[in-house]
């Protein structure tokens, strides 16, 4: 049996439990509010056949230039959305992140690191771990992918002398900067790979990697707000209201299982390799990589899922260096982890259609949305200026039909601006109320969730009639 069919092998049967693994444990498709905004830009895009170079669904949209830097991924999550529903786009997301994990592992193989088998499984089960927790479908996951394949490119070029490798960036960062802000980290790549190069005195490197990270930055260029696109990334990384999105927020050890696994399993191996070895088998273009994503993700948890997947080999090297080899390896036959793989498979895709079959929503995502609330909106309301929930904003935007006009959503300092921000910023300091804003901006409504709603002053809520309620969040339309 050669090399080829073997690790064809494994990577089926490492999919194929992904797959299972995902099916039962992966989060509901819409865990995150921004997925429904996406999903309705995509469909406006291709409606339209244009993209819009201000918000057309907020009242204050108007305000400030929407850098829409995810059109190209918007356009593909509305395409699935109209072939296969919301049912089937979850079972396309467990696929997808099956594939991340399984092509975290190819890479991670790819390189031939005298690393234990032991510690690649270990760094495996930690990115799927993570992702079971907080893995949606938002273009983040490009960046995932993104990030992995420039550093085995480089990789290649700079340790195995394919110059190849190189001549296929340009196209990805040209797919990569019309999905997702996270493409800027392609020059902290460069720039770590530039330094390895200088730094062991190899000119044809330099010269290489000069050469396309120019041929890179001018791609970046190749989208629809050409050099705005900065603008646009830098407007999500300086907002004012990132201190209070949770996945910009600072890590703190127990605010996520899968976050605090892998920051403990690092400690606890960082202090053994510490005590017991002197060095890691791994390049240090991973190891600077890799310990460059571990102190992002300390600042913002957001970069975790960065950290579980481009720097598996990081977290792998450290593992290795800290555990024993294991005494009772299992070994299984080609035609046993075949066997296995298909059995798996079936079984996953069993489960996704019993699902579908019985219309269960659990990997919908939408039990605490009040979707009939938004729709009630639309149809008797359509035109109506509504105060919103920063979380409902996609919601609206997607289940409204574009019938409402809403305040605030996900896309943040990408859409609104500062003013704009600051307003939601003082609703949750509670510097001033929902209904307050709501007077000020001269709205036809307010959909608020009871808890809010009791919060507010008896004079205000002299103002409002509620007109609908459901799964905790009250229509309230203006008196006349």
């Amino acid at each position: 049996m050669n090399k080829t069919n073997i690790n064809y092998r494994n990577n089926l049967l490492l999919f194929s439990i992904a797959f299972f693994s995902f099916t039962l444990s992966s989060p509901p498709l819409f865990l995150d509010p921004d997925v429904a905004w996406h999903i309705a830009a995509g469909d406006y895009i291709i409606k339209s056949k244009s993209i819009p170079f201000y918000d057309p669904w907020s009242y204050v949209g108007l305000e400030q230039q929407w850098y829409n830097i995810s059109w190209l991924w918007d356009m593909l999550c509305s395409f699935l959305n109209q072939l296969v529903g919301f049912h089937g786009l979850s079972i396309l997301l467990t696929v997808f992140l099956s594939l991340i994990c399984t092509y975290c592992y190819q890479s991670l193989v790819s390189r031939k690191y005298p690393i234990s088998h032991d510690a690649t499984m270990i760094s495996l089960a930690l990115t799927s771990l993570l992702f079971i927790e907080i893995g949606c479908l938002r273009p983040q996951l490009t960046s995932c992918v993104m990030i992995t394949f420039f550093m085995n490119k480089l990789h290649n070029f700079c340790y195995l002398n394919d110059e190849k490798a190189l001549n296929k960036l340009p196209f990805a960062t040209l797919i990569w900067t019309n999905s997702h802000g996270g493409f800027l980290i392609l020059y902290a790549l460069l720039a770590v790979f530039m330094a390895i190069a200088v730094y062991e005195k190899n000119k044809v490197a330099i010269k290489k990697i000069i050469k396309i990270s120019v041929i890179c930055s001018l791609t970046t260029l190749v989208n629809p707000i050409s050099y705005k696109i900065y603008i646009g990334s830098l407007r999500t990384l300086n907002s004012v209201v990132i201190d209070y999105i949770n996945e910009w927020r600072p890590f703190f050890f127990g605010q996520s299982y899968s976050f605090s696994m892998l920051f403990l399993v690092l400690i606890m191996a960082g202090c053994a390799f510490h005590t017991h070895y002197t060095e890691l088998r791994i390049k240090n273009s991973d190891w600077l990589i890799g310990l460059a994503f571990l102190i992002a993700s300390l600042l913002s948890v957001r970069n975790f899922s960065n950290l579980a997947t481009s720097g598996a080999p990081f977290i792998a090297g450290i593992v290795d260096r800290s555990l024993p080899t294991s005494k009772f390896t299992i070994k299984l036959k080609n035609s046993h982890k075949a066997l296995i793989s298909i059995l798996l498979i079936i079984v996953s895709i069993s489960i996704h259609a019993f699902l579908v079959i019985t219309k269960n929503d659990k990997k919908i995502g939408l039990n605490r949305v009040p979707v009939e609330l938004i729709q009630y909106t639309a149809d008797n309301y359509p035109g109506s200026r509504i105060i919103n929930n920063y979380n409902l904003g996609g919601y609206i935007i997607l289940f409204g039909n574009g019938k409402i006009k809403h305040l605030i959503d996900g896309r943040a300092g990408t859409a609104f601006n500062e003013s704009i921000l600051n307003e939601f910023v003082d609703i949750i300091n509670r510097k001033t109320s929902v209904l307050e804003t709501a007077v000020k901006h001269n709205v036809d409504g307010v959909i608020i969730h009871e808890m809010v709603f009791k919060q507010e002053s008896e004079s205000q809520k002299k103002n409002w009639n509620i007109v609908y309620n459901s799964k905790k969040y009250y229509l309230l339309i203006k008196n006349k």
